[in-house]
């Protein structure tokens, strides 16, 4: 009933075209179409609808800004990202650079506030913990991403 072949084929097409590939999230999109058969039938249909139309707007745009894509990620992508998460247990990519900027903006904080050594040890366990967690979402290809 949902031909996802020929979303991932259209998606490949723009691709091809679109030399800033990045901002049009194509690993994603390929995610969420890998996993597309494990929603259930009103989850598909809305997913579905979702991706033929992003793809659609992307289609009509000959060159789109980095703003622009953002805002297609925002109003196409979120929500079809909120259904993988709550189906499926999809995941927001974050990198190890992003981590190692929230540790040190909040060992910064911590260490202004004068918190106890214990404290710092914990934020490190933490933010390495929730890295392994969406590392081990990626080898599942279960994360999505504003430049992913």
């Amino acid at each position: 009933m949902y031909d996802v072949t020929e979303l991932e084929t259209r998606l490949n097409k723009l691709l091809e075209y679109y030399v800033r590939s990045k901002y049009l999230h194509p690993r994603t999109i390929k995610n969420f179409i890998y996993h597309f058969n494990s929603l259930g039938a009103s989850a598909k249909e809305l997913t579905f609808q979702y991706l033929d139309n992003y793809l659609h707007e992307l289609e009509k745009s000959h060159e789109l800004t980095r703003n622009e894509c953002a805002d297609l990620f925002t109003v196409y992508i979120i929500p079809i990202a909120k259904i993988y998460d709550r189906d499926l247990g999809f995941s927001p990519k974050i990198s190890a650079f992003t981590i190692l900027i929230v540790f040190i903006a909040i060992a910064v904080l911590l260490f202004l506030l004068n918190v106890p050594t214990l404290m710092f040890y914990l934020l490190a366990l933490i933010l390495l913990i929730y890295y392994s967690y969406v590392f081990f979402k990626r080898t599942q290809r279960k994360v999505y991403g504003l430049m992913f």
